[in-house]
């Protein structure tokens, strides 16, 4: 793959907000997160949970569904991600609920965590202050504070971190020790390698970031570890970079979406499928990914195998999602995108106020 972008002339003339700075920091956030929960004055209930419940929107909801790929395997209860207003019937005093807002203000957030404390359950706050901090305080819990000051997508160590962790501390889960570490380590070696020590580099993320330009990103991977991932990217290619994305799963996609491969010629051809190809996904699945590209090459505008690193799950995950955080990043410089302003989510938040 070829780049034709001099990465570190457009960050410093459209990278106005210091993206550049969040996305390299993220090493450093989540050894930041892991030593600051040593330090919380949580009190958490000793009772017998029977679920957990994670609460949040957008960049905030983002580490709940790392935690919920992370724990498959470990937590012995159900673990469910839930956006939006209200909270499942089943929620009651034998459900652990886990309310994450990094502003505080998200307002789906604080009403469906409302609605769980009314149904007995026990709750845990992440937030940076707001109505949701005051809330917690209200109730008579202390909240696990986090740094303010950052986009909320940006601060998803800040946010995942300490959930996990509350899991730990409840025995819900095995100690998280050697997986952070791991993944602490994986994304600093892989910040060297992608050569963004001193700027915008020529790494994996920036021949990525470059051939996404002007094309739709396509995601598919794997269920279960690299759920959140997707999710992720496609989240960060719209805020970031402002550019339509879309990801499915395999073998969902292989019983239809793969027959959608003939129209419109127009649009296909203008695709990048992005393979997320993980060894520890399931042997079929991992063989039907080669099978599905060689189905439809030639209708897209490329395809591109993306390798997944990482001994645990949780490392996995988080070098992956930190992988598309920077090729969010250089399509958005590639695009003349300034990647942190989000005025379309402010516009949105503003009307309905």
């Amino acid at each position: 793959m070829t780049n034709p972008f001099d990465w570190m002339e457009r960050r410093q003339r459209i990278d106005t907000n210091d993206m550049f700075g969040r996305i390299h920091g993220f090493p450093d956030q989540l050894r930041a997160a892991r030593d600051s929960f040593a330090d919380n004055t949580l009190v958490l209930d000793s009772r017998e949970y029977q679920n957990v419940l994670l609460l949040g929107m957008g960049g905030s909801a983002i580490g709940g569904d790392v935690v919920q790929a992370a724990v498959q395997g470990e937590c012995p209860v159900p673990v469910v991600v839930q956006r939006g207003y209200e909270v499942p019937a089943w929620t009651d005093d034998s459900t652990l609920v886990i309310a994450t807002s990094y502003s505080g203000n998200t307002e789906e957030t604080l009403a469906s965590v409302t609605d769980a404390l009314d149904r007995g359950a026990s709750p845990v706050f992440i937030t940076s202050g707001g109505k949701l901090g005051r809330l917690a305080e209200e109730r008579g819990y202390t909240p696990i504070s986090v740094p303010p000051g950052f986009p909320p997508r940006t601060a998803m160590g800040y946010l995942a971190v300490p959930a996990l962790l509350v899991l730990e501390q409840l025995a819900l889960t095995n100690p998280w020790g050697e997986d952070l570490e791991e993944a602490i380590a994986l994304t600093t070696s892989l910040r060297k390698e992608w050569n963004v020590e001193d700027g915008p580099g020529q790494g994996l993320p920036a021949e990525i970031g470059a051939k996404l330009a002007g094309r739709m990103p396509v995601v598919y991977h794997g269920t279960g570890e690299m759920d959140p991932v997707a999710t992720r990217w496609v989240g960060q290619f719209a805020e970031n970079s402002e550019t339509l994305a879309h990801r499915h799963t395999i073998p969902e996609l292989n019983h239809n979406e793969i027959m959608g491969w003939r129209n419109p010629e127009a649009l296909l051809e203008q695709t990048v499928v992005l393979f997320l190809r993980n060894e520890h996904d399931h042997p079929r699945v991992f063989r039907a990914m080669s099978v599905v590209r060689g189905l439809i090459e030639d209708r897209t505008g490329g395809c591109v195998d993306v390798p997944v690193k990482g001994r645990s799950a949780l490392a996995r995950i988080l070098s992956t999602i930190y992988l598309g955080d920077w090729i969010s990043y250089y399509l958005a410089l590639a695009q003349d995108v300034d990647p942190t302003p989000v005025p379309r989510i402010d516009r949105l938040k503003a009307e309905l106020a």
